[in-house]
């Protein structure tokens, strides 16, 4: 399955591809971990998931905020 994503660190699209497992997990729980991500001028890794907001249905990659892991949309400022 291939999905169109916003990024919400770089906040550009991107294209990403799931195999059949993930692609059933996405559908089924609307999230799915995607893998480690480092940006310039990060110390490390953190994993980003693929989400589908809760409020708009945009598809974005996050990787999870806080305390309680959550992800905000950048189309619609939205937590999910």
């Amino acid at each position: 399955m291939i999905v169109k994503a916003l990024n919400s660190f770089t906040k550009q699209g991107e294209v990403l591809y799931l195999d059949p497992v993930r692609a059933l997990v996405f559908r089924l729980r609307g999230r799915v971990p995607i893998g480690q991500r480092a940006y310039p001028r990060w110390s490390g890794t953190l994993e980003f998931w693929l989400v589908r907001c809760k409020d708009c249905g945009t598809a974005y990659t996050d990787y999870p905020h806080s305390w309680d892991g959550f992800t905000q949309c950048p189309n619609c400022k939205g937590k999910s």
